[in-house]
């Protein structure tokens, strides 16, 4: 189903009002209100423009007597399809510290390098993560939350709408940017910060622009924010007299895989190359030991973090939440 569509509407009896609604299919929220009529005939005009493409959702009336008391009906499921749309390929959010080393404040620290196509979950199947709660949204540091759109490009676009919902994947959607089709070849892509906290999640969906004429929303795809990951050892500032360090850290709720990265200069203030990780292979232990087979780490100031990751169906990445950068040295 595509375009405007008339929803008909049958009430009988003391009915004021009926209004016409939009959810996913088996939610039980509210939903989005697509309109309402006073007086029978009930029909209201519902544009499917609006709800994601490939989404399947469910349509349902409320009415209202005079009296104020109301009923809901029975939700018929529809899947909407539109043509001319691109293909969202991941909506994905990352947070990170807003703080430095050792806690101490630099404002917005800089964003960690990640190419999120890259990271690969582990092997079998995914573990159930620790649920995500409220009380998680007190964070131990300020947070940046950033969130990434990537789509593939549409011939003859001429540029492309990028829109978010904090609500559900049926919306309601509002437009972030209206930007032009890139000319370099190759994914097309959109980000911005949002002043989100741990557990909130977020919908995406983009749109196709050519000259005047705008598509419906494409596919959707949604992100948590993960809480900030907590790092056990070593402790801020130890020796590592061997040049060998073991790194720990606990669980963090929602996440099921990690990331742990090493480097020999501050990655807040530079962007220096790990010189030990396991990116963009994640696992799903809570320790990284350095090999045998390497040799050791000669003497010097180590900063080292850890990413908590969760994957989609798909086995794609689509949330990341680094830990602050604390240091170990080598005598």
């Amino acid at each position: 189903m595509t375009g405007v569509h008339p929803v008909a509407v049958e009430g009988s009896g003391d009915v004021a009002r009926v209004d016409v609604y939009v959810r996913p299919a088996g939610s039980k929220d509210l939903g989005v209100h697509v309109g309402g009529a006073s007086a029978a005939p009930y029909q209201i005009g519902w544009s499917t423009l609006t709800v994601p493409n490939q989404l399947t959702v469910d349509l349902y009336a409320e009415a209202t007597s005079a009296s104020g008391q109301k009923a809901q009906s029975v939700p018929v499921s529809v899947k909407v399809s539109h043509g001319g749309t691109p293909n969202l390929n991941y909506l994905i959010a990352i947070s990170y510290p807003g703080t430095s080393v050792a806690g101490a404040s630099t404002g917005t620290s800089r964003r960690p390098e990640l190419n999120p196509a890259l990271v690969q979950a582990p092997a079998g199947p995914l573990k159930t993560p620790l649920p995500l709660t409220t009380t998680l949204n007190a964070q131990a540091t300020s947070r940046v939350n950033d969130l990434e759109w990537g789509w593939a490009p549409v011939d003859g676009a001429d540029g492309y709408g990028i829109f978010l919902s904090t609500a559900s994947a049926a919306g309601p959607f509002s437009r972030q940017r209206s930007q032009q089709a890139s000319t370099t070849p190759g994914e097309q892509g959109f980000a911005t910060t949002v002043q989100g906290q741990a557990g909130d999640v977020y919908h995406g969906t983009v749109t196709t622009i050519k000259g005047s004429a705008e598509s419906g929303l494409s596919n959707t795809d949604s992100a948590t924010i993960l809480p900030e990951p907590a790092l056990a050892s070593p402790a801020e500032a130890q020796s590592v007299s061997d040049g060998r360090p073991i790194l720990t850290w606990t669980p963090t709720p929602g996440a099921v895989a990690y990331l742990y990265y090493v480097y020999n200069q501050n990655p807040s203030t530079s962007r220096p190359r790990a010189v030990w990780t396991n990116y963009p292979e994640a696992q799903t232990e809570l320790s990284a030991v350095y090999p045998s087979s390497r040799d050791a780490l000669p003497s010097g100031t180590y900063y080292w973090r850890v990413a908590a990751v969760s994957f989609d169906a798909q086995r794609k990445a689509d949330s990341f939440s680094f830990s602050p950068v604390r240091t170990f040295r080598v005598p």
